[in-house]
């Protein structure tokens, strides 16, 4: 059992994609927040975790035309931040409406990796709830965005 955690962990560790997964998985048991939340809002979670999302940190990986990582800027917003899990979560002003109605200000009111991490390691039934439609409806706002920009 500890080889396989041990070859679980080094392929996680040695994997780009999953560099939020590794702030989250630090523990190789199963996560609560799958029994927490309902179904159809625990994948919402799920995909930030595991990077099973539409932000630039993930799709420009696999770009044909792909630039460099500091590039994969938000085009939700001006600050020129990566579009990465923390910026969706804790900094975009294109979601700070849904933020205020499902996030503690504690969490984006001068935000930090610590905080986003205890954040989003949370355990507790409401900051998951909170956590999984936040993650929904702005998912579905980025997504919409997208798709009428694109076409």
């Amino acid at each position: 059992m500890d080889c396989f955690r041990q070859d679980c962990f080094c392929s996680i560790d040695g994997n780009l994609v999953l560099d939020e997964y590794k702030l989250f998985k630090v523990n190789f048991i199963y996560e609560e927040y799958l029994d927490l939340v309902p179904h159809n809002l625990r994948c919402f979670i799920t995909r930030l975790r595991i990077s099973a999302h539409s932000l630039h940190i993930h799709t420009e990986r696999f770009s044909v035309n792909r630039l460099p990582r500091h590039e994969w800027l938000c085009l939700n917003c001006n600050v020129q931040y990566v579009e990465d899990v923390y910026h969706f979560v804790c900094s975009c002003p294109k979601y700070r409406t849904i933020r205020l109605k499902y996030i503690n200000r504690y969490y984006y009111v001068r935000p930090s990796v610590y905080r986003f991490y205890d954040l989003l390691s949370s355990n507790d039934k409401k900051y998951l709830y909170n956590r999984a439609c936040y993650a929904k409806e702005a998912l579905r706002l980025r997504n919409n965005f997208d798709f009428i920009t694109i076409h």
